[in-house]
């Protein structure tokens, strides 16, 4: 740890690890860290601290206390007449020995976290809300987002820098977190008519998480220690984790989770809850692949699940949908304005986790049979092809209610009717919840769901395939105009879901491959983008700064989107090119910042970028992480719950 004496500042600089210590008070204005130890200029340009706050023990911060600050190259040491802190500098740990010459009570250390730089998410024991509970919040100050305490020892993840574990010694302490948003920030900045939860979500991007390590009993010593973990990921066989290339994997396994601090649930982000959230399946599916033995995977797999329960518990309307809009309990008819495929998503996660805790599959089969009931009962001609209750032309709907607009994961998009996302989405929903229902002795309701898939199958490569473009459609309107913009999703996920054989396969995704390169995306160095050609901004799309080819989900490109591309080129053969795209997007990962915060506004978000690296998404979105996860499922090939093949 090299030692760097500065006119105002103590200053430690390793490779894993960086601070600086203010002279006069003895507070810490920087901390940087890589868990990798390979991006010296990150962990020395980004600080994870909140500039103006910083970190200190508040016994130091009192009017009238000046203390005496030395230091050398193996500690710090600054003192009053009454106490006295020592900062030992390591490799990769920083211990802070705080000791007073009369008992110390209430918060021995505070640390405030930058939102804006890393949004954290904090693994650790908690007290989940019950339902009806208010979230934990005992702060008066309206600015105070969410609060919640956690037991020692906790991980603190910030995506794209690493993990840090916080432990404690000589005394009791816990942590006491207040999430508050940017009092200066509260300007919209998404435009005119957007004054929803955006607004709160601007101002969290310029606020701070506030770390309060409270003593449980008066002590008169007490020891913190910040220790940088190694890079967390799950281990793939078939997979040498020393070739360079995986590093971007390494680095950025871990962003594929957020936890939400007023719901204890997981989402996008630590704004957005993911109590029946769309994309819950996704999580599921990467935690399928870590080990269950990690202390931070188990608790990660406990926030899942409580989350999921929560959606069963919760979510669930009489006629079995599942989503988030339910949870107040005004409306019990579906569907709902909410995000429809929230429910396949819900399946599928509960699917999941039933490998790991068959607990959940016996609690929560009859709903998940529910919600099965729900899904075919969309389809309205009786094909085995799911409609949903969209037409398909306009973002504007009457049904279910004036307001309504269609809204699957891609909802940029008019999807409706006989929507391929949705259906491939249902299908794999339906399919793990037969093979689930059939297990647990519920035969009538499997035979059901099978005699359901059996029409499916048979119906769906006819209903989809367009002979015009030579890949799958991405929606047929109830008009029965075609809507085909060579979506990549479309036929990779068909291909991935067994519903296109691997001869036909191979011919689309050779047509993709070409008009990728027609297009300008072959470089892939930021992924692979939804539609391969332009979506209809004035009929299929909001329009504007954000649905102008190519933003966003009109041409932009979004790890979520290369996933099962990766996947289905692996399996028609052509796993020389999946590779490649891989490694040169993990490259890209691993070199570059990917995430950006939390909210810094329309097309200033790098969750989604131009094929030319330009920032046009608007959140920060988890999703973007979830191609990783072809490295075990594409390239290695290993089994996987969600893998058909």
């Amino acid at each position: 740890m090299e030692y760097i004496n500065k006119p105002k500042y103590h200053c430690y600089n390793g490779t894993y690890i960086g601070f600086a210590v203010q002279k006069e008070t003895g507070k810490i204005g920087y901390l940087g860290i890589d868990a990798g130890g390979r991006d010296l200029f990150r962990k020395n340009t980004y600080n994870l601290l909140k500039p103006g706050f910083g970190a200190w023990a508040p016994c130091f911060t009192k009017k009238g206390v000046t203390p005496v600050v030395e230091a050398d190259e193996k500690q710090i040491k600054a003192a009053t007449d009454t106490n006295t802190l020592i900062i030992k500098p390591e490799e990769k740990t920083i211990s802070f020995d705080l000791s007073s010459s009369s008992p110390m009570k209430g918060t021995a250390f505070e640390f405030c976290l930058a939102i804006e730089v890393a949004p954290p998410s904090i693994w650790a024991k908690t007290n989940f809300p019950k339902e009806g509970e208010e979230p934990l919040k005992t702060s008066k100050d309206p600015l105070v987002h969410a609060e919640r305490n956690y037991q020692l020892p906790m991980y603190i993840h910030f995506p794209d820098y690493g993990t840090v574990k916080i432990e404690a010694e000589g005394a009791p302490v816990y942590c006491h977190e207040e999430l508050t948003r940017s009092s200066e920030m509260n300007g919209l900045c998404l435009g005119l008519l957007n004054h929803g939860g955006h607004v709160p979500e601007r101002q969290l991007h310029s606020g701070y998480s506030k770390l309060s390590f409270k003593l449980r009993k008066a002590t008169d010593k007490v020891s913190l220690k910040i220790t940088v973990l190694e890079e967390q990921y799950p281990k793939i066989n078939g997979i040498d984790f020393n070739d360079p290339a995986w590093n971007g994997f390494k680095r950025c396994w871990l962003n594929n989770f957020t936890f939400n601090r007023q719901t204890c649930s997981m989402g996008d982000n630590i704004y957005l809850h993911g109590m029946s959230h769309l994309v819950m399946h996704n999580r599921a599916d990467t935690l399928a692949v870590m080990d269950p033995k990690d202390e931070i995977t188990k608790l990660i797999r406990g926030v899942f699940e409580y989350t999921l329960d929560t959606s069963w518990d919760r979510g669930q309307a009489e006629d079995g949908e599942v989503n988030m809009a339910y949870f107040d309990k005004c409306k019990k008819e579906g569907p709902c304005a909410g995000f429809i495929d929230s429910t396949p998503a819900a399946l599928i996660s509960s699917c999941v986790i039933s490998t790991w805790k068959p607990s959940h599959a016996k609690k929560n089969i009859d709903k998940m049979l529910k919600a099965c009931d729900f899904l075919m009962g969309l389809d309205s001609d009786g094909d085995g092809i799911i409609e949903l209750p969209f037409s398909g032309n306009s973002m504007d709907a009457e049904y279910p209610h004036k307001g309504a607009r269609p809204r699957i994961w891609w909802d940029n998009f008019a999807c409706g009717h006989k929507d391929i996302f949705f259906n491939c989405l249902s299908h794999r929903a339906l399919r793990g919840t037969e093979k689930l229902a059939r297990k647990l002795g519920r035969i009538d309701g499997a035979n059901k769901v099978a005699a359901f898939l059996e029409k499916m199958n048979k119906n769906f490569f006819d209903t989809f395939y367009n002979p015009e473009t030579g890949v799958m459609a991405g929606w047929i309107s109830a008009d029965g105009n075609v809507h085909d913009y060579m979506f990549t999703y479309a036929t990779a996920n068909s291909i991935d879901e067994g519903l296109v054989d691997k001869v036909r396969g191979r011919k689309m995704m050779d047509i993709l491959l070409a008009k990728l390169d027609e297009q300008g995306f072959g470089s892939y160095r930021y992924g692979v983008p939804g539609p391969v050609i332009p979506v209809d901004v004035s009929k299929d799309t909001f329009g504007g700064f954000m649905g102008d080819w190519p933003l966003y989900e009109n041409g932009g490109l979004c790890g979520m989107t290369a996933y099962h591309f990766i996947n289905a080129l692996c399996y028609v053969g052509l796993k020389d090119k999946a590779e490649f795209i891989l490694k040169t997007m993990l490259n890209t990962f691993d070199k570059g910042l990917t995430h950006s915060g939390l909210m810094p506004g329309y097309t200033h978000s790098i969750d989604w970028r131009t094929k030319d690296g330009v920032a046009c998404g608007y959140n920060y979105l988890a999703d973007n992480y979830l191609f990783l996860l072809s490295l075990s499922t594409g390239i290695a090939g290993n089994k996987h719950p969600g893998v058909v093949r």
